[in-house]
This record gives structure tokens, C-alpha cells and sequence, in this order.
């Protein structure tokens, strides 16, 4: 099960919600647990119990919840402190409309030994948060490049 969690708008002039009650069901049957922060979808209009009424659960403990989520979602980007909670320990991907992920995996920095780990840890989290209902191959290629260099094929078989 893949845990989602919606972060409240703190932006006073932001009213919007990054997810509706209605879409929750949409959520939940492709796998996802939903979690919503206390009173995010207050300034949209929709009070705890619209979410609880779709299965949702609602957070009275944020860092907790955040600890626990596989993907965290909020219109706004999310302020420093909360930022620095995602990150810790969290891999950030970023999928785009054809379905390729992009992520970072590491700074001209870091050794081998490290690059080595957080691939392994990507790959990971991609395999885990692939839904129940998906059949055949989920994770066909893995390539690593640097900014606008080129890619270098990864053999799957070698991570696994």
C-alpha cells in the first residue's frame, strides 16, 4: 500500500486544496492509503469529516504523518521546516505526462560507493510503489545521466 498524504495551503491567499473528497475513491482503488493534514480543505470549502466520509484519514500529528508517507502533495511548495522533514530520508520523484520518472541521485561530490546506494534506494522506491493492480513489466529501463549529459544504461538484472 502506497501511503499519500495531501499537506495543508498555508499561503493565506491560497484556497485551493491539492486533493478533493471526490477523488479520493479514485486514489484508494489503485492502492493508495490517503491521509489529509487536519483542515486542509477548509478555505476550498470541504471540512475533515468530507474526507472522512471518503475513507480518508485525517492527521492530527504533521512530522508523523510525513515520516509515514510514500508521496506528499500541496498546490503551494511546501515552507523550509516542512521541507527539511520531507527530505529526510525521502526519495523525490518526479514523473512526467509519458510516464518517465526523473529523480537525483547524487552530486558530482559523492563517491561511487554513495551513487552506488541511492540508485539502489530509487530503485527500491519505484518497485514498492508500484500498484497492486499493474501486471507484466513495471520498471522497464534505468538510465543515469547528469544534467543535459549523456545517458548511461543501467542493467536492471544487476540490481535485482
Amino acid at each position: 500500500m502506497i501511503n499519500l498524504l495531501v499537506l495543508k495551503e498555508t499561503l493565506e491567499s491560497e484556497k485551493r486544496v491539492a486533493l478533493v473528497p471526490g477523488e479520493i475513491k479514485k486514489y484508494s482503488d489503485i492502492g493508495f492509503k490517503v491521509t489529509i493534514e487536519k483542515d486542509a480543505g477548509i478555505k476550498s470549502g470541504f471540512l475533515n469529516e468530507d474526507y472522512k466520509k471518503q475513507n480518508a484519514n485525517i492527521s492530527q500529528n504533521i512530522k508523523e504523518s510525513i515520516k509515514e508517507s510514500d508521496i506528499i502533495i500541496k498546490v503551494q511548495k511546501p515552507e523550509p521546516s516542512i521541507i527539511k522533514e520531507i527530505k529526510a530520508g525521502k526519495v523525490e520523484l518526479r514523473v512526467d505526462k509519458d510516464g518517465i520518472i526523473h529523480t537525483i541521485c547524487g552530486k558530482a561530490s559523492f563517491g561511487a560507493e554513495q551513487i552506488l546506494e541511492n540508485i539502489l534506494v530509487i530503485y527500491d522506491t519505484v518497485i514498492k510503489a508500484r500498484p497492486s493492480s499493474v501486471k507484466g513489466t513495471y520498471l522497464k529501463k534505468m538510465t543515469l545521466s547528469s544534467t543535459m549529459g549523456p545517458g548511461i544504461k543501467i542493467d536492471l538484472a544487476t540490481i535485482r
